[in-house]
């Protein structure tokens, strides 16, 4: 007896910023490979305000969006049993408060949600797998120490105690979880640091006297389509049945020091001809008249981040340093307009 009823595995994306927003396009673009699993991938997408969910031009695809407040009890129209979950909110503001209402307290919710779900169903079910966005930031070394999954992490600021808070909550549930520890991310439309490269690049002569390569920390650093590269890979690992660490470190395997990214970056602006140095003036405008260091200046920890269970299982970054990352971003933004 043949049946054209179909099955779809469900994802639910908790936060829809910038990086869900990312992956649910590229899912859409290059689908997974679903195997036995599904024949076809439904994603749920949530956050605070009303969205368009965009279409998918394949039809083994599909992108609905709920705008819902998730420290509301009611959790009715989630999916019943998503295969997968991603946590990445983002908070309100960069206050103890701001970031419990966004990383603790809403994944005690959901989690209690599914695990209350559990509870009722025994094994009838499997069981959703939960990827929260971490950061680095739960890393508290200073001395240029090369740091993995494995480090001890003892944050020195609330953001980072913060952070490993919500990671204990999800550790401590029966559900399957992985805690994804990025790095600083950067790409087209995140250009903070850049912004102070192109700055000292072309309004001064020389990286004022503070930011020295004796001096300057360690700067770790993951371009976004790496981000979105690294959450598709562990996806298709689940989909594919091979085991998940409960943890991994996700940076580009090339930790450099600030002002060393400031020369090279800069040496590499310098030589950029005279009509594209003015397109790249011109994209940051009055911007670039704050001058100074890169993002982040002030030494507030230096440390070595290094990716090791991600090069362990194969990963391949797309952009494994920073001048492949940072050098492509410049090349599309000196791109002159075409004229019509």
């Amino acid at each position: 007896m043949t049946t054209n009823a179909t099955h779809a595995a469900e994802l639910l994306l908790l936060g829809y910023g910038q990086l869900n927003t990312a992956l649910a396009q590229s899912l859409m673009a290059s689908p997974l490979r679903l195997g036995a699993a599904a024949d076809r991938l439904s994603i749920c997408a949530v956050s605070r305000s009303p969205r368009d969910a965009a279409a998918s031009a394949d039809a083994r695809v599909s992108l609905s969006h709920e705008a819902m407040d998730l420290l509301s009890p009611d959790f009715s129209r989630l999916p019943e049993h998503p295969l997968a979950i991603i946590y990445c909110l983002t908070p309100s503001e960069m206050s103890p408060e701001g970031y419990r209402k966004a990383y603790v307290e809403p994944l005690r919710a959901i989690l209690s949600h599914y695990e209350a779900a559990q509870s009722r169903e025994g094994n009838k079910a499997p069981l959703p797998h939960v990827f929260f966005i971490s950061s680095t930031g739960v890393y508290g070394q200073d001395d240029d120490v090369a740091v993995n999954e494995a480090s001890p992490t003892a944050p020195s600021r609330f953001s980072g105690q913060i952070m490993l808070e919500a990671e204990d909550r999800l550790r401590a549930s029966p559900l399957p979880g992985t805690a994804v520890r990025f790095s600083g991310i950067y790409g087209p439309t995140r250009l903070g640091m850049l912004r102070g490269v192109v700055a000292t690049a072309l309004l001064s002569e020389s990286l004022p006297d503070s930011e020295t390569a004796d001096s300057s920390p360690f700067t770790n650093r993951i371009h976004d389509a790496d981000c979105v590269g690294v959450l598709k890979y562990l996806l298709q690992r689940l989909l594919d049945g091979q085991p998940l660490e409960a943890l991994y470190l996700a940076s580009d395997p090339t930790p450099t020091r600030r002002a060393e990214v400031a020369r090279r970056l800069g040496e590499y602006i310098r030589t950029l001809p005279t009509q594209q140095r003015e397109l790249l003036k011109a994209h940051f405008g009055e911007s670039l008249k704050k001058g100074g260091l890169p993002e982040g200046s002030g030494r507030a920890g230096s440390k070595r981040c290094l990716p090791e269970r991600l090069l362990q299982t194969g990963y391949e970054f797309r952009y494994p340093d920073f001048m492949s990352g940072y050098s492509r971003i410049i090349e599309d933004l000196v791109q002159a307009p075409e004229k019509s």
